[in-house]
């Protein structure tokens, strides 16, 4: 972004040239973290619609995730 104006937003694009954008029609990309948080919220979801009990959801999601306990 290299201005605003009012509800406008001018950016330069890869190419060079600028473009004009409405603010309300630009968001801030997820971060890694909000990403997974809502990818894990779909899963809890979906696993809830189907019935599964909370240890197989959370199986599933550890079995998907690869995620395994650290060694003490």
């Amino acid at each position: 972004m290299k201005a605003r104006h009012w509800n406008d937003l001018w950016v330069m694009e890869s190419c060079g040239e600028f473009s004009t954008l409405y603010i309300d029609d630009v968001s801030k990309p997820k971060t890694p973290e909000e990403e997974l948080r809502e990818w894990m919220q779909e899963r809890i979801g979906d696993g809830i619609a189907n019935n599964f009990d909370c240890e197989q959801i959370t199986h599933n999601l550890l079995h998907h995730l690869d995620i395994k306990k650290k060694p003490q």
